[in-house]
Parts: structure tokens; sequence; C-alpha cells
């Protein structure tokens, strides 16, 4: 029998799964005297192989087989399989031997599939289809009956291994959906820190890592503040809320900032909505009792006068004794006015003078208008100070601990999380008599402390998840910026509502809105939401697809089935891109395909001699989106589609692998292909797979095949979308008339393909001995040719109206003299001829072509708000994930390439790189959950720094093979002593900003730079010197972290 392929970390996967991972034949072995003799003398290569590359696994809880199988056949192969999947179907399992296959109804008529009474084939599935047909399963069928292949495709998860590491599911429920089984064993290994293992590292040589001081480290559990348990409780004789003997649902782990994001409540009126559950709950003790419903049990109040009102079940002693503070809380509420604190903490400060202002003048008036976090902080303590009462806070330190939490929640970015340990920690519960079971005091049992905890965990979460985030959504528009990262600024209602009427008197100018009649709206696609986000002079529209009619169940379908047409087409456009480039032009797509053309670029410059002079040109089209016309973009796309001509197969697939420390990654995905180059058989696929992209060690695992994706039909949906695009505004219907949605996962690629038609015909003389690039907008042009670069200038300042491309002048830069007037108005701004050319965030110098970062994005804003993880469990470990996965997008190939660069610019660039992640260190450090100080853990702070410099050089050494960097004793041209000393010298200078924070880590750095600097030569020495030089990094000091 042939060997099966190793595949060891998909079996290590698949372990974490499933309570066993056997062989096909130790599986059929231990059934009995006939499993043995599974494989026998003569049997087909084929067959040989599916059973040397069979895995059985076995899932939790799953049924043993039964004790008298029978290995004797009595159905064919399709029969059995038909069975197996009609079995499925009926009883609604998620299997993949079923997907594509659904039970008759109203939705999916049609005959039967054969050997079944009720069940469809809707989809082709070519894992099952492949299975029905194969000689190889129709033996292995002969060989152990029905019963026990029935059992194995029913109650089993079966697996191919496909050489070298990569397997894909045959049946079983899919692997994305499965969680690991590791509770009971991380159970039994102890506590551990926040920040990460409590079992130290490896250990380092001096030389490679900084030793942090010798002091006496605190256990992860000695010395901590409690916070409230996050497991569920199942406390034994304790009753429920509604009484009985279940324990109290617990509340969610996290607030998330993105429900209070983009609220649409009320308009421009700064009001809590009528149905908020305080506003219908009136202030008595029936209201209270609701309230206390709502809060602990989650149930919905229902509204007094109701002819629908369920009975009343009767409340537990606990939370009946709750119903006067609760009462109280309702009648603060209604007496509270939020009006008049809205004013007195948060004034406008806009006074329209329509005499004097401009629209111009206006928006940007109220652009700056918004109000800071510090008073939006002071009207949430406001309302909070007069709706809870004193006895439900316990005592001033609890209520303290909450604000603190508040300040805190605000101050999160558009991803920003607030854990329920974050929520409770160093909160009192004994403080909280409301909590007692009992009047009286005395001897708490451990069961009755943890069920109080849980009580007051539920109520706090409730306060800040119900009650802030209402505040928040009806008196507040919150949204993200252009221009400082994730930052949320906050937006008085009514004066967002001004600004949004600007903004769409300007969109509906500038993109032609058509109002819809009633036949049109019936046949119109599902509408969608347009949105904006502030910039520094204006509003951007934003467009989200298939969403604003999507309340409805009906309307939910439709819009899901047009978003996925149009990922459909997403994917078909992208594949056509692939087979013919020629499509994009000059379009580049990311920094990937800038280094490649730019490297190509300078090795044939430096190739001539002598080098000739080279003129810059940098060009951006204004409101590029909502410019181009329409019938173009048709054209366009018809001729990327050939509609009647293409016929694509679709398969939608996840992949699931192992990632670092026992977790696990998924990701969907979708590949494309014609009928010429499909791959019918997952086997096939798989391969396919690991030879063209790379996969390795991961299970794939199809979820849908499309076999006859028709040009037509998705020129069809394209047109759809463009001229059928849907937004409600103010009540009323429009469609755009020029134009494409920004917001839409199409707009950044048919911008690309519009423009890419545009270079091909107008501009494919332009690159002659010269580059031409183009970032979506963006054009670079660098060529040796003055006469070229005016012509290029010129064409551009005149404007394209056939693509509806017209040059944004304020943004467009040259290195040569141009003189006003010559191109019809203003000069462009000019540059020396030798300088570093800024474009789309590259410093290009004109003279040798080297490439350093453009780091002025940075400038007045905030890492903290770029830069978020996930806090809530091993904060830490997830830090240190974060700043290494950042830090390898940074250390790109263009900025370390030494055939593109010099040693000394690659210098300065690793350098930058360094300070720039000592700035996310530092402000991972400031979101670190519960105020851990950095003295907890030095060591594991002192790895992270370590870890960088280590990741840093092994890209380095990646980008540059073949090149001899550094050798032994510290020799060579950059040896990885030299990468250290760079890292800690940039973190020496961000972290010596912060000396009382890090004077456990400063110490440590010092004396391992000194070390380093001890076995450096000094040429070498002198030469990272000169790349830390103060001057180069000026750009750095006016981030605001």
């Amino acid at each position: 029998m042939p060997r099966a392929p190793r595949c060891s970390a998909v079996r290590a996967l698949l372990r974490r799964r499933y309570r066993e991972v056997l062989p096909l034949t130790t599986f059929a072995r231990r059934l009995g005297p006939e499993g043995a003799r599974l494989v026998r003398s003569g049997d087909p290569a084929v067959f040989r192989a599916l059973v040397a590359q069979c895995l059985v696994c076995v899932p939790w809880g799953a049924r043993p087989a039964p004790g008298t199988l029978s290995f004797r056949q009595v159905s064919s192969l399709k029969e059995l399989v038909a069975r197996v999947v009609q079995r499925l179907c009926e009883r609604g399992a998620r299997n993949v031997l079923a997907f594509g296959f659904g039970l008759l109804n109203e939705a999916r008529g049609g005959p039967p599939l054969a050997f079944t009474t009720n069940v469809c084939h809707y989809r082709p599935n070519t894992v099952t289809d492949s299975l029905r047909g194969s000689g190889a399963w129709g033996l292995l069928l002969r060989r152990l009956g029905d019963d026990v292949l029935v059992h194995l495709l029913s109650r089993c998860a079966l697996y191919q291994l496909v050489a070298p590491s990569c397997a894909y599911q045959v049946c079983g429920p899919p692997l994305h959906e499965l969680g690991a089984r590791t509770s009971s064993l991380c159970g039994a290994q102890g506590p551990r820190s926040v920040l990460g293992s409590s079992r130290r590292p490896r250990s380092r040589s001096a030389d490679a890592s900084p030793t942090p001081p010798k002091k006496a480290r605190r256990g992860p559990g000695n010395n901590e503040p409690r916070a409230v348990p996050l497991a569920a409780l199942s406390v034994e004789g304790e009753s429920s809320p509604l009484g009985g003997s279940r324990s109290i649902p617990g509340p969610r782990m996290a607030v998330e900032t993105k429900r209070f994001l983009y609220s649409r409540i009320g308009g421009g009126a700064e009001r809590l909505r009528a149905s908020f559950v305080l506003n219908a709950l009136p202030p008595n003790m029936t209201g209270a009792r609701k309230l206390v419903e709502a809060v602990f049990v989650g149930a919905s109040p229902v509204k007094l006068g109701s002819p629908h009102r369920s009975r009343a079940r009767r409340l537990a002693p606990r939370y009946w004794r709750m119903r006067p503070l609760f009462r109280e809380m309702l009648a603060n509420h209604a007496r509270c006015q939020y009006g008049a604190l809205l004013r007195a903490h948060c004034p406008l400060r806009v006074v329209a003078d329509p005499a004097e202002d401009t629209r111009t003048q206006r928006l940007a008036q109220l652009l700056r208008a918004y109000c800071s976090t510090w008073q939006v902080y002071t009207f949430l303590r406001a309302c909070l100070h007069r709706l809870v009462p004193a006895s439900l806070w316990g005592s001033k330190h609890n209520e303290r601990r909450f604000l603190s939490c508040t300040k805190r929640f605000l101050s999160l970015g558009k991803r920003g999380k607030l854990s329920l340990q974050e929520l409770t920690w160093k909160v009192k519960v004994q403080d909280c008599l409301w909590l007692r079971s009992s009047p009286g005091g005395g001897y708490v049992p451990a069961s009755e402390h943890r069920l109080r905890e849980r009580v007051l965990a539920t109520f706090l979460f409730w306060l800040m998840d119900t009650y802030i985030v209402e505040l928040l959504k009806s008196f507040f528009y919150v949204t993200e910026t252009t221009f400082q990262k994730n930052r949320l600024l906050f937006y008085r209602r009514s004066l967002w509502s001004e600004l949004q009427s600007i903004g769409v008197r300007k969109h509906m100018e500038r993109v032609q809105l058509r109002e819809l009649t009633a036949p049109e709206l019936r046949l119109a696609p599902p509408m969608s939401r347009l949105r904006f986000v502030p910039k520094l002079s204006g509003l951007r529209p934003i467009v989200s697809a298939g969403v604003a009619g999507a309340r409805a169940p009906r309307g939910g379908r439709k819009a899901q089935q047009f978003n996925s047409h149009l990922r459909t087409l997403f994917s078909v456009l992208n594949y056509e891109r692939s087979r013919r480039p020629e499509l994009l032009g000059t379009s580049v797509l990311g920094l990937d395909d800038i280094y490649r053309a730019w490297r190509a670029f300078v090795l044939h410059i430096r190739s001539q001699d002598p080098a000739p002079r080279l003129y810059f040109v940098k060009a951006d089209v204004s409101g590029a989106y909502d410019a181009l016309p329409q019938d173009k973009i048709a054209e366009v796309v018809a001729n990327v589609l050939r509609p009647w001509e293409n016929t694509y197969c679709v398969r939608h697939y996840s992949v699931v692998q192992r990632a670092s420390r026992g977790r696990t990654r998924r990701s969907f995905r979708r590949q494309v292909s014609t009928l010429a180059d499909l791959q019918p058989y997952m086997s096939q696929f798989v391969e396919h797979l690991q030879e063209a992209y790379g996969l390795r060690d991961a299970v794939v695992i199809e979820q849908s095949c499309s076999l006859n994706e028709t040009g037509n039909s998705l020129f069809d949906c394209f047109l759809r979308f463009l001229r059928g695009s849907v937004l409600r505004i103010g009540g009323r219907c429009y469609v755009q008339g020029r134009g494409i949605p920004q917001g839409s996962i199409l707009s950044t690629l048919l911008c690309s393909l519009c423009y890419g038609d545009m270079d091909n015909v107008l501009f494919s003389r332009v690159q002659q001995d010269g580059l031409l690039l183009r970032l979506v907008d963006d054009f670079l042009l660098v060529t040796p040719h003055l006469d070229q670069a005016k012509a290029f200038l010129g064409a551009l300042v005149q404007g394209i109206p056939e693509y509806g491309c017209v040059l944004n002048l304020q943004k467009t830069l040259v290195n040569f003299p141009v003189e006003d007037g010559s191109l019809g108005g203003p000069a462009p701004l000019q540059l020396p001829v030798h300088c570093l050319f800024p474009w789309c965030g590259l410093l290009l110098d004109t003279q040798t072509l080297e490439v350093r970062c453009d780091y002025t994005s940075y400038a007045r804003t905030s890492i903290r708000a770029s830069l978020t993880f996930d806090r809530s469990i091993q904060a830490g470990w997830r830090m240190r994930r974060k700043l290494l996965a950042v830090l390898r997008l940074k250390c790109h190939g263009l900025f370390l390439d030494l055939q593109v660069n010099s040693l000394q610019t690659v210098l300065i660039n690793i350098y930058k790189i360094f300070l720039l992640q000592a700035y996310r260190f530092h402000a991972c450090v400031l979101q670190l959950p519960l105020h851990q100080p950095v003295s907890r853990n030095p060591f594991f702070f002192l790895g992270i720094i370590s870890d960088s410099a280590s990741c840093c050089y092994s890209v380095l050494k990646a980008k540059n093979p073949g090149m001899s960097l550094g050798a032994k004793d510290a020799a060579g041209p950059f040896p990885s002593e030299a990468a250290r000393w760079l890292c800690y010298q940039a973190f020496l200078l961000k972290l010596g900003r912060h000396c009382a924070s890090y004077k456990c880590l400063l110490g440590p750095l010092r004396t391992a730079q000194a070390q380093l600097r001890g076995k450096l030569p000094r040429v070498t020495m002198a030469a990272l010197e000169a790349a830390t030089d103060p001057s180069l990094t000026m750009d750095f000091k006016t981030i605001l972290d």
C-alpha cells in the first residue's frame, strides 16, 4: 500500500477538533477481522491511495459504532450516498456531504434526486458528485458494507490528505464551524498572567537581547486586583431572577464602540427614543419590576395597556427587593433634563451668519465644531449622577470606577472593545447591599459571593451597553475621519444634520442624482445607505450597498443575494485582470506592484552611462469616482467580461490553518476559472492551490461551486449596480447618473480599469525610456524627456472629458520649471531638481532613485487611534503578535532592497521603522487592560523589543537573497548586531521620554546597546550614528502619542 502523506500540521489541527483521528485502515481494523482485510493484493492503485490518504475523525459526543455491524453490501454507492444525504437534510444537519442539497419546497421545485423522495440538488457539490461516481469508493463499499460506510458518512468526518501538506474535507460538520476542545486542558495549567504565559521564555544570550534587572518577580496571581470572573456560573441550588434552578444568563463579553457609530435615530432631533426601556416604563413598582427583568433577564418590557400582556412570573426574592431602587432610577430618569445637560456640557460653538459665511466657510466651521471626548464624558457623567441612586453604586469608589471605564470607552477607536473584565475591575461587591439574598449580614459562602459578582457585572454591563450607548446614539453622531485614522469624533445631532444637508446638496450636484418614479422603484435593486466621513476640507460620501432596505426578512435576503452577486463579479473581474494584465494599463494595486515596476526601472536607468537627468510629475485627479462617465465604464467592463463569449466557474471554499499558540486561522475565498482551466475534482484543486499559491498545512472545505456563471448575467448585475444603485435621502429615492458609488468593493477596481483603458489609448508613448505609474487616481511620471513630461502634464491639465479626468492642481507637483500661463492657468507647485519627491506615502530621490517612507501622514495624529488589538484575553501576547505583524508590513522590499537603495538609505529606513515601532509599542502599553505596569513583567516587554530586531533583520535577509550582510564577530556591511543597535537606539529615544513608566526597561536596553557598541567595527558604528541623526526624524516629533 502506498505511504500516506505526513501532513503533520493537518493531523495536529484535527486532533484539537475531534476526539479521535485515525487512518481508515486503523478504524476498519477495530471493527473486527473483516475490517483487517480492507486492502488486499491485486487491488487497484487508486483504491490503495484512497485508503492510505483517508483520515477518519470521530467527533466529541458522537455515537459509537453499533456493536452488530454488518460488512454486507446491499445498496449501490449512488443509492447509499443519496440515502445518507436525505437523512442529513431531514435532520437539518450541517454536513459537507449535503452542501448543495435541500428538501423540496416552494422555493426549490423540480424532480427529486435519484433514490430520494424529497431532496433536490440545487447547487453542484464536486466532493459528493465525485464520491458517488468513484470506482475506488465503490470498492470501499464492497469491502466495508452499507452499515459501516453509512456510519462513516453520517456520524464521522472524513478527510483526504493531498501531498505534500494539505487535505480536504469529504463529510462531517464543516471544520471551520468547530471549536477546539481545550477547556479541560487549560484548567489544569493554572492561572496565567494577562500579559502572556506565566512561564519564562527560553533564555537568550547576553548579546542577543537585554537582560532584565535582578528583581524579584511577582507571580501572575499575586497582589492583583480582582475582577468579576467571566466564566458562566452554575451554582447548584441558586435561583434565577424568575425562579427555578438555572443560573442567570451572562452578559456579552465586551461593549463595542461600533454599537453607537453612524446612528440614524431621530434625524437631527436630540432626544431619547420613546421605545427606549427607561422611557417606556412608568416610575412605579410595576415598571421597576419590568426594568429588573429587562436588566437581569434580557426580556423586552411589555407596554402597559397592551392587549397581549403575558402572565407575570414570580421574581426571586433577591430581585424582588431590588424594585424600590429601580423605581427610584425610573423616577430620576423622568425628572432628568437631558437637553439642558447637553447644552451645558456640549454647547454649540458655531453661530450662523448667512450674510458673511459662504457655503464653503460654513462647512469648514461645522467640521471643526465637534465635541471633545472630555465634553462628552462630562455630559455622560452628569446624566449618570442624576440617574443612578447612590445605593445602587454602593460606594463612591464603585461610581468612580465606572466613570473611569466610561472615559476609557469614549477614547477607544473605531473598532474598540471594553471587556467585561475591565468594566468590573476593582469594583467592590461587598459595598452593594442590594445584592444580598437576605437582609442580614454575616458569613457569605463562596458560591453566594460569585453570584453577587455576576449580578453586579450584569447591571454594570447593562448600564454601559444600553444606557450609555443609547445616550451617545440619541444625542451625538459618531464617526471616524479620513485624517485621524480610527479616532472617533462626536458631533451634536443638530449640527451633524446641517452638515449632512450640505453634503447631500453637493453630492446631488456632483453625481447628478435622479429621483425614481414608483414603477422604477419596484424594479430597483436593494436600497443603499449614504453616509459622510469628514475630511480636512469637506465630506466624503460613502455608499453602503444593499443595507438600507434590509430590515424586513424579504428585503434582507434580497440585499444579501445582490451583495453576493457583487462579490462574484468582483472575483471575476480580478480573474480577468490577472489573465490580461494589460487591462489595467499603468495601474499598480499596492506596494508589491510599485516595487516590481520601480526596481526594474532603477536597474534599467543605472545600466546607462552616463545616467540621464530625470523629470518627475505627480498628478492627482479631482473627484475621480464621482466624475467617471457611466457609459465609458460600461464599455470598459463589457470589454473585460465579453458577455456573449465567456462562461465562468466560481468555487467558494474555506481554508482552515493552524496558527501560533494552538489557535486556528479561517479564511473564506472564491476561485474563478473557465471551463478550460477548471479543476473538477477537489484533489486536483488542492494540488493546484499548493503549486500556484503556496498553500501549506491547511484543510480546504468546499462551500459551493457554480459551473455556469455567464458573462451576460454578470454584466447585467454590473449594470444594475452602476445605473440602478438606489439611495434613500429624506424619504425620497434617487439613482446616480454619473460616477460610481464609493464604498463598494468594486469601486477601486472599476476606477483602475477605466483609467487603465485611458492609459492604453492616450499615454502609451509617454513611457518611452521612462516609467508611468498610477495608484487608482494618483499619477507618477518619471521620464528623461522634458517635452514628454510637459506634454503629459498639459494633457491632464486640459482635462480628458471622455474619462471624466480633471486635474487637481493643488496636489500636482513637478521638479522642473513651468511658467505661469503656459498650461492655461496657474503653474503647479515646483520642487528643486534634486529632492525627495513625495508620491503616495513614498519619498523618491530624484537623482539616485532611492526610496524612503513618508511619515508626514502621522503628523498630528495619535498612534493609539490607528492601532487596535484584542485586550480581553492574553492582552500581552496579542500585543506582541500585533506589533510583529505590523512590523512585517512596514519592512517592505521597496525600502530594504540593497539593489535599489544604498546601504546608508537602508539604515535610515530601518531606523525609522524601528522608531515607529517604538511609538506603536508605547501606544499598545497605554491600551493594556487593568492599568498593568511594564514593571510587572519586564522580561516579556524586553523580549518584544528583541523580537522586533530579529524579525526586521530576517526580512532584510529575505529581501536580499544571495547577498552577504553579516559575518562572525559582527563583521560584514550590515550584521545582525547593527540591526539590534538601531532597534535599541529607537526604543531608547522614545521610551526615554517616559522614564517613569519604562525605568525597568531603559537600564537593560542601555547595557545591551553598550555591549553591541563594543562589538561593532568603527566604520559600521559611524554609519549607524549617521542614520540616527536627529535631523532625519523631525517628522516624528509631531506625533501626538
